[in-house]
């Protein structure tokens, strides 16, 4: 087979049928689809529809579970085909995905990107992509890391196995739960990419619920201790390196970008309706959680600093939407 559409994934939930089905449904190529159990049995699996089909494979990877990155690598490995797409085990593929792409005509450093719809229980909206226009005029780096106009998630790209081993596969570093493991890896695939090609539409669907917006994990300071080894994850590959050391000098001050940055995104979900259901719960929640992570962190003063002020500006954000929201329920 061309191409495999791998799905990790650790227990059965009814999503995966879906993902599964998404995949016949819209997926026009030569493929063959891989669900990757990270544990030692099929039995929480016995129920789906697919468990029998003929065109579905089954893989138990391991005898217990492990981190996810082994988990991934392990299922990347185990696909058996020259391009791979990793599918996430509660989304889904939409039409359009590959059209007019023969991948049997492309090089190993060819990169497909899916541009995205975000979907909950309230609305869909189409995710930040790059155009093709902007991919063929930029560095993809300088989209990736300055311009942050890749909306990054696990099912971000088409790639071939060969540069999947050019890279080192999923960094084994990190928070166990496999925090900017993703992110990471899509950034060494871009810069050892040769060519980056864009979906004409949205060609993936992401679910989000209010438990993945919530800023209760990503603002945790257990999990951001880890924040350093993540960078040093960025700067492992040699292509990579050379584009931050240009950007940013050196990993200390990538490091705060990278703080400010995850700072900034988290807290900004305060006035996003597709994370939050109460803006004023979530201003509770979330402003002490936050409150708490700027003091600590493992990072400087200056660092601290300001964070405090993007901290106070989604403050005043906040407020404002929560007033704006009263006035109008009243």
């Amino acid at each position: 087979m061309c191409l495999s559409i791998v799905i990790p994934t650790v227990r059965y939930m009814p999503s995966l049928d879906e993902a599964i089905r998404s995949v016949f449904d819209n997926v026009t190529v030569d493929f063959t689809i891989n669900v990757s159990v990270n544990n030692q049995s099929l039995d929480s699996f016995l129920s789906s529809r697919y468990i029998d089909h003929c065109d579905v494979n089954w893989l138990c990877t391991n005898a217990q579970t492990v981190p996810i990155w082994d988990s991934f690598n392990i299922a990347v490995e185990s696909a058996g085909s020259e391009w791979i797409y990793i599918l996430s085990d509660d989304d889904l593929i939409l039409p359009g995905f590959l059209k007019g792409v023969d991948l049997k005509k492309k090089d190993s450093g060819y990169l497909y990107a899916t541009k995205i719809i975000v979907e909950d229980h309230m609305c869909r909206r189409e995710s930040c992509s790059p155009s093709q226009e902007q991919l063929n005029n930029n560095n993809p780096l300088d989209l990736f890391f300055a311009k942050q106009v890749f909306h990054n998630h696990i099912s971000l790209f088409v790639f071939n196995i060969k540069m999947f081993h050019d890279v080192g596969g999923f960094q084994r570093r990190g928070y166990p739960n496999g925090y900017f493991v993703d992110t990471v890896f899509h950034s060494h695939l871009l810069a050892n990419s040769t060519h980056v090609e864009v979906s004409d539409g949205p060609v993936f669907l992401r679910k989000q619920t209010s438990n993945q917006g919530s800023a209760k994990f990503y603002l945790n300071r257990i999990v951001n201790s880890y924040i350093h080894e993540v960078v040093e994850g960025f700067w492992s590959n040699d292509k990579c390196r050379e584009y931050l050391r240009f950007v940013y000098g050196n990993q200390r001050i990538h490091r705060k970008h990278l703080f400010y940055q995850r700072f900034g995104t988290e807290i900004s979900k305060l006035n996003n309706r597709v994370y939050n259901q109460s803006a004023f719960k979530a201003f509770l929640d979330t402003s002490w959680l936050s409150f708490n992570a700027i003091f600590t962190w493992r990072t400087d003063f200056s660092s601290k600093k300001k964070i405090i002020s993007i901290y106070l500006g989604y403050c005043r954000k906040a407020l404002k939407c929560i007033l704006k929201r009263m006035l109008f329920f009243k």
